[in-house]
């Protein structure tokens, strides 16, 4: 009898996000891709409880855990203190401003109400200073246009469909900008108070969906190693990072540790 495997994923790598602010459960921020091999195991202890004549009277698990092993691609110094959950301290060292920095968007190539990031943003990830729009004239600030920000933390701008907009003409942001002359980690102290962060980790599959683990309180548990290979290495600097998921006892029972969502379309065999 043929045996159809519903449930195979291939090799891919798999996209690591950490939650960017615990007051905003649902935004993640990128952390980069893995390389190498990693896994994910989730353990506990199971206990079984007997009588006097050995008979079974209980049976249950406790000190359930969840363990992630994976080698980060991508090392940034601001998204790594995240990663960290308070354990690092990390520094932006402002650059020189740059006053007058444009961007143009030209014409019949921009549509409305979509978000345009600005090519240049702030190293402090605050919004640059400055900022006015000009459309076949200067148009008005929360009235043809807005200055927000997404998920991923960028500045710029959305133009709405006003009478003084039109798509039929070159769309010019100017701001002022302050770039970031270097950035700073630094750890240590005798006692860290942390603060758990929740831990997306994802692959897309074939079908363009995604086979997405969710750990809800996730703690690095092993400091950061960051490699360095010899200068004539093919291979670049990597960050090897080992998390622990914690309960979160704020959930409901059976939904503390861990969700995966798979969005391939099978059923449960």
């Amino acid at each position: 009898m043929a045996t159809t495997y519903k449930a195979v994923h291939l090799p891919v790598g798999y996209e690591v996000a950490i939650q960017t602010d615990t007051a905003t459960p649902d935004v993640y921020t990128e952390l980069g891709v893995t390389m190498n091999e990693g896994s994910l195991a989730f353990a506990y202890d199971t206990v079984k409880v007997t009588g006097s004549r050995a008979e079974g009277v209980l049976n249950f698990i406790k000190n359930l855990s969840l363990e992630a092993t994976f080698t980060l691609l991508q090392i940034e110094l601001s998204n790594i203190n995240k990663l960290m959950s308070g354990a690092t301290s990390y520094a932006a060292v402002a650059g020189t401003p740059v006053a007058g920095a444009t961007m143009t968007l030209v014409a019949n190539d921009w549509d409305f109400n979509v978000f345009y990031p600005f090519t240049n943003q702030q190293g402090a990830g605050t919004v640059p200073t400055a900022i006015s729009l000009a459309n076949d004239g200067a148009i008005v600030l929360n009235t043809d246009y807005f200055i927000m920000q997404n998920d991923e933390g960028k500045w710029g701008f959305m133009v709405i469909d006003t009478a003084d907009t039109d798509t039929a003409f070159n769309l010019v942001a100017t701001y002022t900008y302050t770039p970031s002359a270097s950035r700073t980690l630094s750890a240590g102290a005798a006692s860290v108070d942390i603060t758990p962060r929740s831990l997306r980790i994802r692959k897309l599959l074939d079908t363009g969906k995604y086979w997405t683990m969710y750990i809800y309180a996730a703690v690095n548990s092993s400091g950061l190693t960051f490699s360095l290979p010899r200068y004539d290495a093919d291979e670049p600097s990597v960050l090897e990072v080992v998390i622990t998921g914690q309960l979160d006892t704020d959930r409901e029972a059976q939904d503390q540790l861990f969700k995966i969502v798979d969005e391939f379309g099978i059923t449960d065999i």
